[in-house]
């Protein structure tokens, strides 16, 4: 790969030995020298030089929590981003027509045993199945390839590209993987994935010896993942104290013992864990697990392995110290924070002062990283930065100050969550998430300075230029 050097460019490193730069020399796909103010390119760098005009360079950002081939399925669907109602209702009618002839379902087809098909007035079919009447088209629907995951992924590979994504976390099943493999040895992978690995799938993952932080420099393996409990909808996240107005506290679906036992079995391979929780009781159950499983590996001689808390959306103030006790990291969505406060206000009142509140980890001296749950969310990782740091929506609600403003961070809180610390957490934290000498040349260029900007113009940042191992794959200026 030729050398070539980026000049004439506000560059924030996110590394605090050295900040900021002019410039960067990059060859073979790796940063060799950060440029000084002033600063010339030297042989043979001189040869390849991109003037960027005063634009800012950023790391590459990196969503630490997204279902990948979910998120690709997503983009396939209907696209309802037209000029009127009637025209997405036209495309809706007409992909609805196209499934029902593709399962020979007439007018003239009765409805099924516990189903019924919609019908308009005049008897015509309005696409409409209920209950058992899905299973009329399910078994003509065909369940995608590794062939056709991997096309959907590819296309979902360039949306991130242009969000400014240059890795993600993915937490999808064994499909994903098998999709990302594919497309690895196709030499199409230009995304850096961490790989989680069901918990269902454990015993052959140790069989075939995968461990955490394994694999190239494109595909490795991240943590087991499980799930303590629920979800704050439909009030399953398992709770210390009720929920308001009634007398639900949700339910654990793993017990103590469980996932300690889950761990040292998965330790004992080299795989860490990576365990959904919500509430503030199966985040309190599921310290209380980490903490034996630290003194398992202790005991064992196993090094300190990366555990995680995926969501953590409600901590009780009594634990949060032990985060960083631990050394478990928090990897947490502050996109959901604005989605769900009235939700959240309503079943939760008081306790929301500490909910998705990732400053008081971070106050302790705990790991925060940033994602966003797509496609339960946006994948755009300036929306998140945006709600980390205004706690607001995009339209202001809920005020000037934000939901609970004492959970605000800064700019550079969110975006260390959603560049080195998702990398240090992914074992890659010298060779990504930084720009410095050593580290893989994935990067961000933008027209505006993200710390010159009003706090709540950040969600409408979009970036000009990502590169990623030293290769543009989105340009868009000369």
């Amino acid at each position: 790969m030729t050398a070539f050097a980026l000049i004439n460019a506000q560059v924030y490193t996110m590394d605090p030995g050295h900040p900021h730069a002019s410039g960067l020399l990059i060859q073979n796909g790796v940063i060799d020298h950060i440029l000084a103010k002033d600063e010339s390119p030297p042989a043979p760098y001189s040869k390849k030089i991109i003037d960027l005009g005063g634009k800012i360079i950023l790391p590459g950002l990196i969503d630490s929590h997204l279902h990948l081939r979910n998120y690709s399925e997503t983009l396939q669907q209907i696209d309802c981003e037209t000029h009127t109602k009637r025209e997405c209702l036209d495309r809706i009618q007409e992909k609805a027509r196209n499934a029902l002839e593709l399962s020979g379902i007439t007018r003239e087809t009765q409805d099924p045993p516990g189903g019924q098909l919609g019908r308009d007035e005049d008897g015509s079919l309005t696409g409409i199945l209920f209950e058992n009447a899905v299973k009329l088209i399910e078994t003509h629907i065909p369940s995608p390839s590794s062939e056709d995951n991997a096309q959907a992924i590819l296309s979902a590979q360039e949306r991130l590209w242009r969000l400014g994504l240059t890795g993600v976390h993915d937490f999808d099943r064994l499909p994903c993987l098998e999709a990302l493999q594919l497309l690895e040895s196709q030499g199409k992978l230009e995304l850096r994935v961490v790989k989680s690995v069901p918990a269902a799938y454990l015993s052959e993952a140790l069989d075939q010896g995968l461990q955490t932080g394994e694999g190239s420099d494109w595909l490795w393996f991240g943590g087991v993942k499980d799930f303590m409990d629920g979800a704050l909808g439909p009030q399953t996240a398992a709770m210390l104290a009720p929920y308001q107005g009634t007398q639900q506290k949700g339910m654990l679906l793993i017990t103590e013992d469980e996932v300690f036992e889950l761990g040292c079995r998965a330790a004992e391979g080299g795989l860490a864990l990576s365990v959904h929780a919500i509430g503030d009781l199966a985040n309190r159950t599921l310290l209380n697990a980490y903490q034996r499983l630290r003194e398992y590996e202790l005991d064992q001689g196993i090094a300190p392995l990366p555990h995680r808390i995926e969501h953590l959306q409600l901590i009780d103030p009594l634990d949060i110290p032990r985060l960083a006790a631990l050394q478990v990291t928090a990897s947490m969505q502050p996109i959901h924070a604005t989605s769900d406060m009235e939700m959240a206000d309503a079943y939760w009142g008081e306790r929301c002062q500490y909910a998705y509140a990732p400053i008081y980890p971070l106050e302790q001296g705990a790991r925060v990283i940033f994602g966003s749950d797509a496609p339960v969310e946006d994948p755009n990782p300036w929306l998140g930065i945006h709600a980390a740091v205004t706690r607001r929506r995009k339209d202001g609600e809920p005020g000037t100050q934000g939901w609970h403003p004492e959970g605000r961070l800064s700019l550079k809180q969110a975006l260390t969550a959603f560049t080195s610390s998702a990398a240090e957490a992914a074992g890659r934290g010298d060779s990504q998430g930084k720009l410095a000498p050593g580290f893989w040349a994935d990067l961000i260029v933008l027209e505006q300075d993200p710390y010159q900007l009003p706090p709540e113009e950040l969600a409408e940042v979009q970036p000009k230029g990502t590169m990623v191992n030293g290769k543009w794959v989105w340009l868009d200026f000369d």
